[in-house]
């Protein structure tokens, strides 16, 4: 199917006029830019064509995202060259916020490419150790202990259009987003619909949910997830702590299901992705992989 005249792409030389805006570009395919020669990608995404796709004399297609209504499926040149300098920078032990700054200065890149460094580019040694406990799939009559809101704010997240990718370590992560507050509660009770029902086609025997209590009407979020297992049939336990982070830390079971580095990494369990096991079965979602070569 081809495009609308009006949706055919604009053509961009090294002689077009730049302005400064907010409009975002993503590319359709990854292609390297002639150093000197075409607009960076930083530039791109700061250009006023509201409407317009974009296509470079590189080949590289462009099409014009609002940031809450798209997901990531290419990175731009400058944040894969910005991701080796980073990489780089942290195997030698320079300190994660300042590299960040350094690192997104030099590229120019946005609030969104920044946060994928932060969420999603470990050091080797953590990534490699994160992976090796990781599980691809539960077996049945497994005892799970989920980090309740990091697994429904990826969900909303993603339902939210914010982009979402595979982190060096293997896990799924968003780069975007409210974290700590819902803007709206019906989000919540759709997210918990979602993770019930894929728990109960997982056939686990025991699952334990925690909630950080300093999240606005964590106390609601509990008893609505209490309701919605028990709708499931599921055998589970809703708790409000103060930070979730520590019982999952200390669970015992088959699997921790979260994407935080810390609690991956401090885990007495392995780790089970159960974010992107949901959106990759209910939506046939694939999500750029961060960890690939």
């Amino acid at each position: 199917m081809g495009m609308e005249k009006q949706d055919r792409p604009i053509s961009i030389t090294s002689n077009t006029t730049w302005k400064t805006g907010t409009r975002n570009f993503f590319p359709l395919r990854k292609t390297p830019f002639r150093t000197g020669m075409y607009p960076t990608f930083a530039t791109i995404a700061r250009v006023v064509l509201p409407g317009k796709a974009i296509l470079l004399p590189t080949g590289v297609l462009f099409l014009p995202c609002n940031d809450h209504n798209y997901n990531m499926n290419e990175c731009s040149p400058a944040l894969i060259a910005a991701m080796g300098d980073y990489s780089l920078l942290l195997n030698k032990g320079y300190p994660v916020t300042a590299t960040i700054k350094l690192v997104g200065d030099r590229y120019q890149l946005d609030r969104s490419e920044r946060l994928i460094l932060f969420r999603g580019v470990l050091d080797n040694a953590s990534s490699v150790a994160i992976r090796k406990k990781t599980l691809a799939t539960l077996p049945p009559e497994s005892d799970i202990g989920v980090d309740g809101y990091n697994v429904l704010f990826t969900l909303i997240n993603f339902k939210r259009g914010h982009p979402l990718f595979i982190g060096t370590d293997g896990l799924l992560r968003d780069a975007g987003g409210a974290h700590g507050r819902f803007e709206r509660e019906e989000d919540f009770a759709m997210a918990a619909e979602l993770l019930c029902r894929h728990l109960s086609m997982l056939r686990p025997r025991h699952i334990g949910i925690y909630l950080d209590a300093p999240v606005s009407h964590s106390g609601q979020h509990r008893e609505l997830l209490e309701a919605t297992c028990s709708r499931f049939n599921l055998a589970a336990t809703t708790e409000t702590v103060q930070n979730a982070d520590l019982p999952l830390q200390e669970y015992t079971g088959t699997a921790v299901t979260s994407s935080d580095s810390t609690v991956a990494l401090k885990s007495r369990s392995p780790i089970f992705d159960l974010a992107r096991h949901i959106l990759e079965r209910e939506y046939e979602k694939h999500f750029i992989d961060l960890s690939l070569p």
